[in-house]
């Protein structure tokens, strides 16, 4: 059938047929979530972990998976069975400053959040001004479909990405929501197993997809910035629910992405955190005797000879800088 046909093609890394399937409108999150297990299943991956990350699969000699997973001692080969071992691995290749990205099940889940504080924390983030049309039972089965289709697309990514079936990942990629922090994250993973492989042409071809992806990002960022500079700004700094709450700088600058951060975006947004309400302009040198007349009055003076921001403009960055803040304490 088409579904262990799908599962097939992903197994056995045939990406061109992956991509017919899914052209065709295959809905992966139907295979792997079946009788939207997603939602009421007690073991959501059960299904995924066991058709994906066989051992045979985590112990290829075409990836360094095997090195990132706990084992005991007397054991000749590791493996990956469960969600928590999963959490595991990612937390170590990508870094603790990530929230666990697989649950069990929903109460689990809403319970992990509700423990960090991230449904609040995401409320304003999330809130948008859309006129509803329909039924609100039509809606909720709408966009839980959607929820499901995010998670196993950005699973599925994930899953390519670390068994090292970079073709796949290329493909995937296309379907998968907040591609320039996907991409990131995948840079992040290669350049790790990239410091631990010894021989010559697989440790070369880790570094050549770190490249790839990064530049994809690039690419990305760029054309984001051509639209809207501002928004631009944001997106690098917006955390990311559907990734653990990364945002897109903080794992370039995890998987010391130079050229991604270099990026006149991603310089105006670090600009914009060090400058908070204040202009960057004024850090010029005819604007010195202002900033140092506001400096030694101890701000009394510095509204009357000091440029701030727009409210908007205000409101914005004061926006971004809260999440940062948010989550530089909880890694502190």
């Amino acid at each position: 059938n088409k579904e262990q046909a799908f599962i097939y093609a992903l197994t056995k890394d045939l990406p061109t047929f992956v991509y017919e399937f899914l052209k065709l409108g295959i809905d992966p999150s139907e295979i792997f979530f079946p009788n939207d297990e997603f939602f009421t299943g007690r073991v959501r991956y059960k299904t995924f972990i066991q058709s994906l990350y066989k051992n045979e699969a985590v112990n290829s000699s075409t990836t360094h998976l095997s090195w990132f997973i706990e084992s005991d001692s007397d054991l000749t080969e590791t493996h990956i069975h469960t969600i928590d071992d999963l959490n595991t691995v990612l937390s170590k290749l990508i870094g603790d400053y990530m929230n666990k990205l697989y649950f069990n099940n929903e109460k689990y889940e809403n319970r992990y959040r509700s423990l960090w504080g991230l449904d609040e924390l995401n409320t304003e983030q999330n809130q948008m001004n859309v006129q509803i049309i329909g039924s609100q039972e039509n809606l909720i089965d709408k966009d839980n479909r959607q929820i499901s289709q995010d998670y196993i697309m950005r699973d599925l990514f994930l899953w390519s990405i670390l068994m090292n079936h970079i073709d796949m990942a290329k493909v995937l990629l296309c379907y998968v929501k907040y591609r320039i922090c996907a991409a990131l994250i995948a840079t992040k993973i290669l350049k790790e197993y990239y410091s631990i492989a010894t021989h010559g042409e697989l440790k070369d071809s880790y570094m050549k997809n770190a490249n790839y992806f990064q530049q994809y990002a690039i690419d990305c960022i760029t054309q984001c910035e051509k639209n809207n500079s501002d928004q631009a700004c944001q997106i690098v700094l917006q955390r990311i629910e559907l990734y653990g709450n990364v945002t897109c700088l903080q794992v370039a600058s995890d998987a010391k992405d130079k050229l991604f951060i270099a990026t006149s975006c991603c310089v105006q947004a670090m600009n914009n955190i060090w400058y908070d309400k204040i202009y960057p302009e004024q850090s010029r040198k005819r604007n010195g005797i202002s900033m140092a007349i506001g400096f030694f009055s101890l701000g009394l003076l510095a509204p009357f000879v000091v440029n701030y921001r727009s409210g908007a403009g205000v409101r914005i960055y004061c926006y971004l800088n809260l999440y940062i803040g948010i989550f530089t304490e909880k890694i502190i």
